[in-house]
């Protein structure tokens, strides 16, 4: 019998936002590594003071670990929200929900630290609550 697939892999595969690839491991280690720099140069720039960089670091350190997760089961990304949902999909048994949680938040806060609706982590200009709302 067939192995079943739940519905978003298969919306995402047939959107083209997912696809099947051939991934090294090499690939896989390369993407935690870039995760633990770029987590590393976030907590810098945290504490230098510049919070809208550290949020934009901060995110694609969970966003490159999240993908070298993706890469682990033969699968790469053509977008953000399609890593995100097929991560779900993928690992809803081995990850906690908060974790995906707090993915989801984490590219809000990005997206809003990109696209000038928060100014910096201590005054921002619209509230996550308000983001996901929209």
């Amino acid at each position: 019998m067939g192995e079943r697939v739940s519905p978003v892999p298969k919306r995402l595969l047939r959107s083209r936002r997912i696809r099947k690839a051939k991934i090294s491991g090499d690939m896989i280690e390369k993407e935690f590594a870039v995760a633990e720099s770029d987590l590393a140069s976030a907590v810098r720039s945290l504490r230098d003071g510049d919070h809208k960089w550290a949020t934009v670091q901060g995110y694609y350190s969970i966003f490159h670990a999240a993908r070298a997760l993706l890469f682990a089961r033969g699968y790469r990304e053509k977008s953000h929200r399609g890593l995100q949902a097929m991560l779900r999909d993928l690992y809803s048994r081995e990850i906690p929900q908060q974790m995906f949680d707090d993915f989801r938040d984490a590219m809000i806060m990005r997206e809003s630290a990109d696209y000038g609706l928060v100014s910096s982590v201590e005054e921002p200009m619209i509230s996550l609550t308000e983001l996901r709302a929209s």
